[in-house]
């Protein structure tokens, strides 16, 4: 992503959530993650982020499967991340 508004709109989308753990998550997968994701990759992690926490925390807490085979490589990428982040709390 190359244009530094865009970017920063999108780090403000991923870290004001309505849930903690969705802002952690996000926001440090954006940082961690993101400019190394392929082109299809990052335009999925754009189009989750403006999903509704209801919405994306099942699937990326493991209690619902992604049936979108854009978004679910992204998904089981974010997951990693989550469990990463149970697994030093």
């Amino acid at each position: 992503m190359e244009d530094s508004a865009v970017f920063s709109r999108l780090r403000w989308r991923c870290t004001r959530r309505a849930m903690l753990e969705m802002d952690l998550i996000l926001g440090e997968f954006l940082e961690k993650e993101f400019s190394g994701l392929s082109p299809e990759d990052q335009a999925a992690f754009v189009e989750l982020a403006d999903c509704d926490d209801m919405k994306l925390w099942p699937w990326v807490s493991g209690q619902e499967e992604c049936d979108d085979m854009r978004l679910a490589p992204v998904v089981v990428m974010l997951r990693r991340q989550a469990a990463q982040r149970a697994g030093a709390a």
